[in-house]
């Protein structure tokens, strides 16, 4: 394969690990300036990727590299290390610290400098290539040492032996020994994507190599510290360690010993970012909020605190201690231990973006899942109805019934297409909330009959299934300020998912009681109740409701959705509480009481009166005379019969162009007009019909009737020049009243 063609095309290798073939992945500068060697192989031994440094110690560019395989970039190197790659891929088991005894390029330093690991990649159970990565201990060790100015000078108490083991007196991080653990401190801690693994991977670096034990602490994102890993030198005292971190979190007053500093302990050290060491603790007595009990319990000698820090930010600490009289920490080894730190932290800030992303694409598959269920279900429940309306208008069109029968199937098609237009509202409602557009209207409202209002659309559902509704208002119940359909519409979807849910003959309570300066409204049914891992969800967008045995109920699990949001909308609160399967729920709506004036029950009666448009229309438009423009002929034909039952003369369009020739010519009182219609829509028709001279019918008052029913198209039909907007479907009762008002009917 040519290696442009190569490099141009993503891998699945490094797909596998979150990355492209061009390396601009979350980790890029991790991964580029990483203080050691990194490279990525396929399973033809091909470079995917390599870091600066390797490049540096192979010598090219990246782009050479890429594509090719490691014997033709390195073949020195790939005689020493093709054995353990191609082992590695065969039986998907890591290679670490394996140390290079020959075969090192020319470019690199000492061959026994040279420690390389090698990690299996894995995608779906298979082996597809092998990250390695190469450390050489005396660039670390050049590198540490000119970051600190220069070798650490020896103190009487350290003592001045250049030899020297990691953890001893006079520790240098030029020692053959430091710089060992600080390289394999950035090849162990490179490997983990999980903090906890990253975390206990630091802690079994550090015991027994230059530690007796070690306690890793970390900040949660609620800024609590967290004891993270921990790991003892014997046996079985890692659970000692947690229970004493248990009992002494260090939290405590300073000791005046001078050995123990002010606020010392990793409490101290997560508060200030500065480490410390505690040394001669059996001398220091037992203050400090008892972290002296702790260690002395330990039977430590010596402890060293150092920060983890990412940015200036410190995310944890690292407490590091030898037991016994004859071990201790010198300066140098807090120079170590921070060295060591810096890489530990750069690992688990690195593990935590990684469990971050894998959690922000899991919350993003789960609600790509949950949508893509939704919009199956959308189109099964409108589909649902629609299948009744037409089966049964086929029937009434070619079949002759009897006539109770035809009744039967007209309340079937009216009751189809309410459902239909309460689903089409609903997804509106979420569409609203979802753009921040959804509003209420308050007013001073007295809830117990809206309550009632709402009972009595269900009294209806419940008696089909022998389900009593009983009801408990108390007598001097305080005003609530709210909008009272979408009230109304809160405690109908409450209440009818409670008859919904509830077996035939049981029973649904409504409460309503004043607790202080709030109305509390209570729903309880002894229905199925909820499952313990649905109920922290419920109202969620995109859930809909299962019934016992995971059956699906009929809806789109969009009213608890919409009722929570319309109930924040009036500054309360709704809960769900179940105690499981079969033993029911309970529902409370908490309302603040308002301090407005009550109205009296008459004038609630009226309002919830006038909304009423069952039956026929009370008003008349006998000599009003209405054009009608809609491309649908079926629309045109239902307006038209519609307005002329009430007494209009009824004139229709189904163009833009067909209407204003008609309004020339008949000059109508009102014009009803549909927005999307093929050619000039209903904007481009009301905006020519306003270049008119009056007399010419420029005035004519217009309606928009539309399925556009968002608020910003209420909003653009009102600017284009229209005087009214209103929605489809439009009850008849309704409809007639626009009419009316605009025609001057209605003052």
């Amino acid at each position: 394969m040519d290696t442009q063609e190569f490099s141009a095309k993503p891998s699945v290798v490094m797909r596998s690990t979150g990355s492209d073939a061009d390396q601009s992945w979350p980790f890029d500068v991790i991964f580029r300036r990483a203080p050691i060697g990194l490279a990525l192989l396929d399973g033809q031994h091909r470079l995917v990727a390599v870091n600066d440094l390797m490049v540096e110690l192979a010598g090219g560019s990246s782009t050479e590299h890429i594509g090719r395989t490691m014997a033709e970039v390195a073949p020195s190197l790939w005689s020493v290390t093709a054995d353990h790659i191609r082992r590695v891929l065969q039986t998907g088991e890591p290679i670490l610290n394996e140390r290079l005894s020959k075969g090192a390029p020319q470019d690199f330093t000492a061959p026994g400098n040279l420690l390389i690991s090698y990690l299996p990649v894995h995608s779906g159970g298979e082996v597809i290539g092998v990250g390695c990565a190469i450390i050489d201990t005396a660039r670390l060790g050049e590198r540490s040492v000119g970051q600190e100015g220069g070798p650490s000078e020896s103190t009487p108490e350290n003592g001045s032996s250049e030899d020297a083991g990691v953890g001893g007196a006079g520790c240098k991080l030029s020692s053959p020994r430091a710089v060992a653990l600080l390289g394999r401190a950035s090849a162990d801690l490179w490997a983990p994507i999980d903090v906890g693994a990253a975390s206990r991977a630091l802690a079994r670096l550090l015991v027994p190599e230059f530690a007796d034990f070690c306690v890793v602490h970390l900040l949660n994102e609620g800024g609590r510290v967290e004891l993270i890993a921990a790991a003892h030198v014997v046996a079985g005292h890692k659970d000692l360690l947690e229970d004493l971190d248990t009992r002494y979190p260090a939290y405590g007053a300073a000791t005046s010993s001078v050995t123990a500093p002010q606020g010392s302990g990793y409490a101290s050290t997560l508060r200030t970012g500065e480490p410390e060491i505690l040394t001669h603790i059996s001398e220091a007595g037992a203050e400090d909020g008892g972290r002296i009990a702790r260690l002395t319990a330990l039977d430590a000698s010596t402890v060293i605190t150092v920060p983890l820090r990412v940015q200036r930010h410190v995310i944890g600490s690292i407490e590091i201690g030898r037991i016994g009289e004859s071990k201790g920490y010198g300066s140098d080894d807090l120079l170590l231990a921070q060295e060591v730190a810096e890489r530990a932290a750069l690992a688990i800030d690195r593990a935590r973006l990684f469990s971050a992303a894998q959690r922000e694409r899991a919350r993003a598959e789960e609600g790509s899942r949950l949508k893509d269920e939704f919009l199956a279900l959308v189109s099964h429940e409108l589909r649902t109805p629609l299948t009744a309306i037409l089966g049964w208008t086929r029937v009434l069109r070619t079949t002759a019934l009897p006539q109770d029968k035809e009744n039967r199937a007209l309340e079937i098609v009216e009751r189809n297409a309410k459902t239909q237009a309460q689903l089409i509202e609903d997804l509106l409602d979420i569409a609203r909330i979802a753009s921040g557009k959804l509003q209420i209207e308050t007013t001073a409202v007295d809830l117990p009959l809206v309550v009632e209002g709402a009972i009595e659309a269900i009294r209806g559902s419940a008696a089909s299934k022998d389900i009593s509704i009983d009801v408990a208002v108390e007598p001097s119940l305080g005003t609530v300020l709210g909008d009272p359909g979408r009230l109304q519409q809160v405690l109908w979807n409450l209440i009818s998912n409670a008859v919904k849910f509830t077996f035939e003959g049981g029973r649904v309570q409504v409460m309503v009681l004043q607790a202080g300066d709030w109305i509390e409204l209570t729903v309880r049914d002894t229905g199925q109740g909820i499952r313990p891992e649905i109920l922290p969800h419920i109202f969620e967008h995109f859930r809909p409701s299962e019934g016992a045995g995971g059956r699906q109920i009929s809806g789109l699990g969009l009213g608890l959705a919409i009722s929570r949001h319309l109930v924040e909308l009036h500054g309360g609160t709704v809960t769900a509480e179940s105690d499981g399967e079969g033993q029911g729920a309970t529902f409370l709506v908490r309302l603040p009481v308002s301090r407005s004036p009550r109205r009296t029950a008459r004038a609630v009666i009226d309002d919830m009166a006038s909304l009423d448009t069952e039956g026929a229309p009370a008003v008349r438009l006998t000599g009003v005379r209405v054009l009608v423009v809609d491309d649908s002929p079926d629309a045109l034909d239902l307006l038209s019969a519609t307005l002329e039952q009430a007494g209009a003369q009824v004139s229709s369009a189904l163009t833009a162009a067909e209407a204003l020739e008609r309004v020339e010519r008949d000059l109508p009182n009102v014009l009803i007009s549909d927005i999307a219609m093929p050619g000039r829509d209903g904007y481009a028709l009301i905006r020519q019909l306003r270049t008119l001279r009056p007399e010419q019918g420029g005035r004519t008052p217009a309606v928009a009737l539309t399925a556009h029913a968002r608020a910003q198209d209420r909003t653009r039909a009102l600017l284009e020049g229209f005087d009214l907007h209103a929605p489809k479907p439009i009850d008849p009762a309704e409809l007639v009243a626009v009419v009316a008002r605009l025609s001057g009917r209605i003052p």
